[in-house]
């Protein structure tokens, strides 16, 4: 074995570790000095290089790690964006027979001669809007868009931020 030989035909050795501040990742050695045998020079330079291995070591475990890590969230983005794409998809189509639905059933019962406004519509076409409103924003997602109702939300929030800075200059003790 390769080990063997070099138990054969070690005359001199440097070993030095392979040392980060965390931990310690192996040994680094020389053999067999060409010309004479080592010295405390061969043995410094040793040492600044093994500080240069094992950082590089270090680095590219980092590296392999972070790659794994990046492979793993582009996979689970996927799923994700399959997932959303699918439930907006799913949503769209019953939301749209519901609303057909509930203006059909509106009509006929005025049809009849009967009022509408003594069936619960309102609150059906409210509900309903809730969940065209969800479905839109997932769509929105989906095709990666903001929706229009965050900015609406963001500028009023900010609109309000500055009333209350407003308020606090007129009245200091309000904070």
């Amino acid at each position: 074995t390769l080990f063997s030989r070099l138990q054969r035909n070690t005359n001199h050795m440097i070993c030095v570790p392979l040392q980060t501040r965390e931990k310690r990742l192996g040994v680094l050695y020389a053999l067999n000095k060409i010309d004479g045998v080592f010295t405390e020079e061969d043995v410094e330079i040793m040492q600044a290089l093994s500080g240069n291995v094992a950082l590089a070591l270090e680095n590219a475990s980092y590296y392999e790690s972070l790659m794994q890590s990046h492979k793993e969230l582009e996979r689970l983005n996927r799923v994700k964006n399959k997932m959303l794409h699918h439930l907006s998809h799913e949503l769209k189509t019953p939301l749209a027979i519901i609303d057909a639905t509930l203006r059909i059933i509106s009509q006929r019962i005025a049809s009849k001669g009967l009022d509408p406004q003594q069936f619960p519509f309102e609150r059906l076409y409210r509900n309903l809007a809730r969940l065209q409103i969800i479905e839109k924003q997932l769509a929105h997602i989906v095709e990666e868009k903001d929706y229009p109702e965050r900015n609406v939300i963001l500028e009023f929030l900010d609109f309000l931020k500055d009333i209350l800075d407003i308020r606090e200059e007129e009245e200091p003790a309000f904070v």
